[in-house]
């Protein structure tokens, strides 16, 4: 089963100090108790449109970069 655990709370986490195993400890907590009521994100919508065209933007400048490199 897999459960997405929403980004800890800001002020919280600044109290505490930025820390991965803490983190993870945090993360377990939530996944384990009520607070991991996140839905998944989609893969589609404007969001998912827009990412998709800056990964073809950014492979296209790669492959012309290395063209001209040639």
């Amino acid at each position: 089963m897999v459960v997405e655990v929403d980004r800890p709370n800001r002020q919280k986490r600044r109290e505490e100090g930025k820390s991965d195993p803490t983190d993870a400890l945090a993360a377990a907590r939530a996944a384990l108790s009520v607070e991991a009521t996140v839905t998944p994100k989609t893969r589609n919508g404007s969001v998912e449109q827009i990412r998709v065209l800056m990964v073809v933007r950014r492979s296209a400048r790669e492959q012309l970069i290395q063209t001209l490199s040639q």
